[in-house]
Protein backbone atom coordinates (compact mmCIF):
# COMPACT_ATOMS: atom_id res chain seq x y z
CA UNK A 1 0.00 0.00 0.00
CA UNK A 2 1.69 3.53 -1.29
CA UNK A 3 1.95 6.50 1.23
CA UNK A 4 -0.66 9.04 1.25
CA UNK A 5 -0.79 10.74 -1.89
CA UNK A 6 1.26 14.57 -1.32
CA UNK A 7 0.29 18.05 -1.81
CA UNK A 8 2.05 20.39 -3.96
CA UNK A 9 4.23 23.36 -2.44
CA UNK A 10 3.04 25.50 -4.64
CA UNK A 11 -0.09 25.17 -5.82
CA UNK A 12 -1.57 23.28 -2.73
CA UNK A 13 -3.02 20.63 -4.79
CA UNK A 14 -3.02 16.84 -3.77
CA UNK A 15 -1.58 14.44 -6.13
CA UNK A 16 -3.03 12.23 -8.60
CA UNK A 17 -1.62 9.25 -7.92
CA UNK A 18 1.76 7.61 -8.40
CA UNK A 19 3.65 6.87 -11.32
CA UNK A 20 6.93 4.53 -12.13
CA UNK A 21 10.43 6.15 -12.49
CA UNK A 22 11.73 7.82 -15.94
CA UNK A 23 14.82 7.61 -17.17
CA UNK A 24 17.44 8.97 -15.04
CA UNK A 25 15.53 8.64 -12.21
CA UNK A 26 15.63 6.09 -9.16
CA UNK A 27 13.84 2.82 -10.39
CA UNK A 28 12.69 1.63 -7.01
CA UNK A 29 10.88 5.02 -6.01
CA UNK A 30 7.55 6.03 -6.92
CA UNK A 31 7.06 9.32 -8.52
CA UNK A 32 4.01 11.21 -7.85
CA UNK A 33 1.22 12.38 -10.76
CA UNK A 34 0.46 16.17 -10.04
CA UNK A 35 -2.64 17.38 -11.54
CA UNK A 36 -2.43 20.40 -14.74
CA UNK A 37 -2.29 23.61 -13.19
CA UNK A 38 -5.17 22.56 -9.69
CA UNK A 39 -7.12 19.95 -11.80
CA UNK A 40 -9.68 17.67 -9.89
CA UNK A 41 -9.20 14.37 -9.12
CA UNK A 42 -12.55 13.11 -11.73
CA UNK A 43 -12.55 9.50 -12.86
CA UNK A 44 -11.09 10.16 -15.82
CA UNK A 45 -7.94 11.56 -14.39
CA UNK A 46 -7.68 8.85 -11.94
CA UNK A 47 -7.63 6.30 -14.85
CA UNK A 48 -4.76 8.54 -16.22
CA UNK A 49 -3.17 8.57 -12.54
CA UNK A 50 -3.09 4.66 -13.35
CA UNK A 51 -0.60 4.62 -15.51
CA UNK A 52 0.90 7.67 -15.63
CA UNK A 53 -1.06 9.12 -18.16
CA UNK A 54 -0.20 11.59 -21.04
CA UNK A 55 -0.40 14.61 -18.93
CA UNK A 56 1.92 13.70 -16.61
CA UNK A 57 4.39 12.93 -19.42
CA UNK A 58 4.09 15.99 -20.69
CA UNK A 59 4.78 17.79 -17.17
CA UNK A 60 8.38 18.14 -15.10
CA UNK A 61 7.76 16.63 -11.67
CA UNK A 62 7.30 20.17 -10.09
CA UNK A 63 3.92 20.15 -11.87
CA UNK A 64 5.35 23.42 -14.71
CA UNK A 65 4.69 23.05 -18.37
CA UNK A 66 7.80 22.48 -20.39
CA UNK A 67 9.57 25.46 -21.52
CA UNK A 68 7.49 27.79 -19.36
CA UNK A 69 8.18 29.96 -16.23
CA UNK A 70 6.98 27.59 -13.39
CA UNK A 71 3.30 29.29 -13.26
CA UNK A 72 1.79 27.14 -16.07
CA UNK A 73 0.89 30.10 -18.33
CA UNK A 74 3.24 29.53 -20.60
CA UNK A 75 4.17 33.34 -20.58
CA UNK A 76 7.02 35.29 -18.83
CA UNK A 77 7.77 34.59 -15.32
CA UNK A 78 6.53 38.37 -14.18
CA UNK A 79 3.19 37.14 -16.43
CA UNK A 80 3.08 40.20 -19.00
CA UNK A 81 4.94 38.15 -21.69
CA UNK A 82 2.20 35.90 -22.29
CA UNK A 83 -1.11 35.43 -23.44
CA UNK A 84 -3.17 35.52 -19.75
CA UNK A 85 -6.64 34.70 -21.36
CA UNK A 86 -5.12 31.22 -23.49
CA UNK A 87 -5.41 28.05 -21.82
CA UNK A 88 -2.65 25.96 -21.48
CA UNK A 89 -1.90 22.36 -22.83
CA UNK A 90 -4.27 19.71 -21.71
CA UNK A 91 -6.98 22.45 -19.71
CA UNK A 92 -10.13 20.49 -22.01
CA UNK A 93 -9.35 17.23 -20.24
CA UNK A 94 -10.07 18.78 -16.77
CA UNK A 95 -13.10 18.60 -15.70
CA UNK A 96 -15.48 20.85 -14.28
CA UNK A 97 -14.24 21.45 -11.25
CA UNK A 98 -10.39 22.06 -12.58
CA UNK A 99 -11.62 24.40 -15.45
CA UNK A 100 -13.12 26.38 -12.22
CA UNK A 101 -10.10 26.33 -10.39
CA UNK A 102 -7.89 27.30 -13.20
CA UNK A 103 -10.31 30.12 -14.25
CA UNK A 104 -9.66 31.13 -11.02
CA UNK A 105 -6.15 30.87 -10.89
CA UNK A 106 -5.95 33.03 -14.41
CA UNK A 107 -8.15 35.51 -12.32
CA UNK A 108 -5.90 35.82 -9.65
CA UNK A 109 -2.84 36.13 -11.84
CA UNK A 110 -4.88 39.09 -14.17
CA UNK A 111 -5.06 40.82 -11.13
CA UNK A 112 -1.62 40.38 -9.46
CA UNK A 113 -0.22 41.53 -12.83
CA UNK A 114 -2.43 44.92 -13.29
CA UNK A 115 -1.81 45.63 -9.59
CA UNK A 116 2.31 45.39 -10.57
CA UNK A 117 1.84 47.60 -13.72
CA UNK A 118 -0.06 49.92 -11.83
CA UNK A 119 2.92 50.46 -9.04
CA UNK A 120 5.60 50.36 -11.67
CA UNK A 121 3.42 53.63 -13.36
CA UNK A 122 2.74 55.12 -10.03
CA UNK A 123 6.71 54.91 -9.42
CA UNK A 124 7.55 55.97 -12.49
CA UNK A 125 5.57 58.96 -12.34
CA UNK A 126 7.00 59.46 -9.02
CA UNK A 127 11.12 59.88 -10.15
CA UNK A 128 9.65 61.91 -13.03
CA UNK A 129 8.28 64.72 -10.85
CA UNK A 130 10.66 64.25 -8.30
CA UNK A 131 13.42 65.18 -11.00
CA UNK A 132 11.38 67.69 -12.41
CA UNK A 133 10.74 69.38 -9.06
CA UNK A 134 14.30 69.26 -8.17
CA UNK A 135 15.41 70.96 -11.05
CA UNK A 136 12.61 73.71 -10.70
CA UNK A 137 13.57 73.87 -7.43
CA UNK A 138 17.13 74.81 -8.94
CA UNK A 139 16.41 77.55 -11.26
CA UNK A 140 14.07 79.28 -8.67
CA UNK A 141 16.83 79.57 -6.37
CA UNK A 142 19.42 80.82 -9.10
CA UNK A 143 16.89 83.26 -10.68
CA UNK A 144 16.54 84.74 -6.78
CA UNK A 145 20.45 84.93 -6.32
CA UNK A 146 20.82 86.66 -9.14
CA UNK A 147 18.16 89.25 -9.00
CA UNK A 148 19.55 89.65 -5.12
CA UNK A 149 23.18 90.53 -6.93
CA UNK A 150 21.48 93.10 -9.40
CA UNK A 151 20.20 94.92 -6.72
CA UNK A 152 22.92 94.93 -4.85
CA UNK A 153 24.93 95.86 -8.08
CA UNK A 154 22.38 98.35 -8.58
CA UNK A 155 22.17 100.49 -5.37
CA UNK A 156 26.05 101.04 -5.05
CA UNK A 157 25.71 102.55 -8.83
CA UNK A 158 23.36 104.89 -7.66
CA UNK A 159 24.97 105.94 -4.97
CA UNK A 160 27.92 106.52 -6.63
CA UNK A 161 26.34 108.54 -8.68
CA UNK A 162 24.78 110.96 -6.55
CA UNK A 163 27.98 111.45 -4.01
CA UNK A 164 29.77 112.24 -7.54
CA UNK A 165 26.85 114.96 -8.43
CA UNK A 166 26.99 116.22 -5.05
CA UNK A 167 30.21 116.94 -5.09
CA UNK A 168 31.00 120.89 -5.45
CA UNK A 169 27.25 121.35 -4.94
CA UNK A 170 27.09 120.40 -1.18
CA UNK A 171 29.34 120.76 1.22
CA UNK A 172 29.17 117.40 2.42
CA UNK A 173 28.37 114.93 -0.49
CA UNK A 174 27.14 112.41 1.96
CA UNK A 175 23.94 114.49 3.00
CA UNK A 176 22.48 114.03 -0.91
CA UNK A 177 22.28 110.03 0.19
CA UNK A 178 20.77 110.78 3.18
CA UNK A 179 18.48 113.91 2.61
CA UNK A 180 17.54 112.00 -1.53
CA UNK A 181 15.30 108.98 -1.79
CA UNK A 182 17.39 106.95 -4.07
CA UNK A 183 14.80 104.24 -4.88
CA UNK A 184 13.62 107.21 -7.60
CA UNK A 185 16.56 106.85 -9.14
CA UNK A 186 16.34 103.58 -12.20
CA UNK A 187 19.67 101.86 -13.33
CA UNK A 188 19.23 100.98 -16.78
CA UNK A 189 20.48 97.45 -18.54
CA UNK A 190 23.82 99.13 -19.52
CA UNK A 191 24.38 99.79 -15.68
CA UNK A 192 24.05 103.93 -16.26
CA UNK A 193 21.61 106.60 -14.14
CA UNK A 194 19.80 109.42 -15.53
CA UNK A 195 22.45 112.07 -14.47
CA UNK A 196 20.33 114.82 -15.14
CA UNK A 197 17.73 113.37 -13.30
CA UNK A 198 20.23 113.18 -9.97
CA UNK A 199 21.65 116.74 -10.71
CA UNK A 200 17.67 118.40 -10.47
CA UNK A 201 17.46 116.76 -7.36
CA UNK A 202 19.81 117.68 -5.75
CA UNK A 203 19.15 121.68 -7.21
CA UNK A 204 15.95 120.64 -5.38
CA UNK A 205 17.29 119.37 -2.30
CA UNK A 206 19.39 123.18 -2.17
CA UNK A 207 16.29 124.78 -2.41
CA UNK A 208 14.46 123.69 0.45
CA UNK A 209 18.01 123.22 2.51
CA UNK A 210 20.24 125.81 1.51
CA UNK A 211 22.28 125.04 4.41
CA UNK A 212 23.63 122.25 2.88
CA UNK A 213 25.22 124.10 -0.35
CA UNK A 214 28.93 124.03 -0.44
CA UNK A 215 30.34 127.13 0.99
CA UNK A 216 31.16 129.61 -1.93
CA UNK A 217 35.16 130.95 -2.43
CA UNK A 218 35.83 133.70 -0.20
CA UNK A 219 37.62 136.70 -2.55
CA UNK A 220 40.90 137.85 -1.08
CA UNK A 221 39.88 141.23 -1.01
CA UNK A 222 36.70 143.07 -1.32
CA UNK A 223 35.58 146.67 -0.54
CA UNK A 224 38.00 149.77 0.00
CA UNK A 225 41.16 150.70 1.93
CA UNK A 226 39.63 151.02 5.65
CA UNK A 227 38.19 146.87 5.31
CA UNK A 228 35.83 147.13 7.00
CA UNK A 229 33.27 146.85 4.25
CA UNK A 230 35.40 144.15 2.64
CA UNK A 231 35.02 142.41 5.90
CA UNK A 232 31.53 142.34 6.11
CA UNK A 233 30.98 142.11 2.42
CA UNK A 234 32.73 138.23 3.10
CA UNK A 235 30.50 136.89 5.67
CA UNK A 236 28.81 133.81 5.25
CA UNK A 237 25.06 133.56 4.63
CA UNK A 238 23.23 133.60 8.00
CA UNK A 239 20.38 131.33 8.98
CA UNK A 240 17.50 131.77 10.49
CA UNK A 241 15.71 130.42 13.29
CA UNK A 242 12.93 129.48 10.94
CA UNK A 243 16.01 127.59 9.22
CA UNK A 244 17.63 126.02 12.49
CA UNK A 245 13.85 124.17 12.72
CA UNK A 246 14.77 122.57 9.83
CA UNK A 247 18.10 121.13 10.75
CA UNK A 248 20.33 118.37 11.67
CA UNK A 249 22.28 118.41 14.68
CA UNK A 250 25.31 117.63 12.76
CA UNK A 251 24.29 120.11 10.11
CA UNK A 252 24.01 123.35 13.27
CA UNK A 253 26.88 122.26 14.23
CA UNK A 254 28.41 122.42 11.07
CA UNK A 255 26.21 126.05 10.23
CA UNK A 256 27.44 127.31 13.66
CA UNK A 257 31.39 126.41 13.01
CA UNK A 258 30.69 128.28 9.67
CA UNK A 259 29.52 131.75 11.69
CA UNK A 260 26.25 131.44 9.40
CA UNK A 261 24.38 131.64 13.11
CA UNK A 262 26.39 135.26 14.19
CA UNK A 263 23.36 137.05 13.34
CA UNK A 264 21.15 135.16 15.46
CA UNK A 265 23.22 134.54 17.99
CA UNK A 266 24.17 138.08 18.36
CA UNK A 267 27.65 137.75 17.62
CA UNK A 268 27.76 139.81 14.30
Amino acid sequence: MHATLPVHPRTHVRALGWRKARPGEDDDQLYPVWPVLGGAEDDDQDDDAGDGGDDADDQDDDGSDEGGDGDGDGGDADGSGGDDDADPEGADQLGDKGKRALASMKGKWRTERDKRRELERLLAEKDATSSGGAKDDADTVRRQAEAAATVKANVRIVRSEVRAAAAGKLADPKDALTFLDLSQFEVNEDGEVDAEEISDAIDDLLKSKPYLAAATAKPRFQGTGDGGAARKASRPKQLTEQDLKTMSPEAIDKAHKEGRFDDLLGGG
